[in-house]
């Protein structure tokens, strides 16, 4: 990714991206309001603007200014691996390493007993997400297939065998679903788009992501050599350089955006 000189074009963008979010015309800057100093692997907003750090078995839960709310540990079950939280009443928690699913409630406390993929024919499951619902869609690296459980863990939906679908060898490193559409990012062939019936829809070429995050259908994310965004509708990429370097994840939530680094959390305003 060819990354633009000026610091401030990053600051200028996210202001653009926040005015079309809120609807205001007035915001042309971001301020920094608070750092939230810990060791995370991985965060995520949900649409109340609130964030969630996870740092190995523990999840806390901030407020928009970086206030703790919530913290919860459940050391039983090893670290977790990916956190869904666009339903914030029934947040999914992945632990990849023993193969289970756990919801949590808005107080983070567990909702309902823990799910065993092993248990149901999924010795395999890489990624896991919420579905509409209430259900979950698992990719299953078995067979490169998307599989969608409803809540009786009953399998709904099935995309077939991706890698032959798209004659690409995949290994998926995100997944989600976003606006009646599932998203599967890898690394070497790019971000991969299914409908909710998980019916393949087609392939944006954008390789290397390591973090996607998807906002009023415009795709924001950060690859080896910076953050950028693309909008399918008009086949457009806009490249940003970050602030500073080692921000691994940026997260854009009403009037915030926040920034993960290895230590810390920055928070901005608009």
């Amino acid at each position: 990714m060819k990354v633009l000189n000026k610091s401030i074009v990053f600051f200028s963008f996210i202001s653009l991206y926040c005015t079309i979010c809120v609807a205001q015309s007035s915001l042309n800057k971001l301020n920094l309001i608070n750092t939230i100093e810990i060791q995370t692997e991985l965060i995520a907003t949900d649409k109340l603007g609130n964030l969630y750090a996870v740092n190995k078995q523990e999840v806390f839960k901030y407020d928009s200014n970086g206030k703790l709310l919530q913290k919860n540990s459940l050391k039983s079950l090893g670290n977790i691996g990916a956190i869904d939280v666009s339903n914030p009443m029934k947040i999914l928690a992945f632990y990849k390493d023993y193969n289970k699913v756990l919801f949590l409630d808005n107080m983070l406390a567990p909702s309902g007993s823990t799910i065993d993929l092993s248990a149901i024919g999924f010795d395999q499951a890489t990624l896991a997400c919420t579905s509409h619902d209430n259900g979950i869609w698992l990719f299953n690296s078995l067979n490169f297939e998307l599989v969608r459980m409803d809540p009786s863990l009953k399998i709904s939906n099935q995309s077939g065998n991706i890698a032959q679908l798209t004659g690409n060898p995949i290994k998926p490193t995100v997944l989600f679903e976003n606006n009646n559409q599932v998203y599967l990012c890898d690394t070497l062939t790019g971000v991969l788009i299914f409908d909710v019936f998980g019916t393949y829809i087609k392939t944006i070429p954008i390789k290397s992501i390591s973090d996607l995050q998807v906002e009023n259908n415009i795709l924001y994310f950060i690859d080896g050599n910076g953050f950028g965004s693309f909008n399918p509708e008009l086949l457009q990429q806009n490249e940003i350089e970050l602030p500073q370097q080692g921000i691994s994840q940026i997260r854009l939530q009403k009037n915030r955006v926040f920034m993960k680094l290895a230590d810390k959390i920055l928070i901005y305003s608009n």
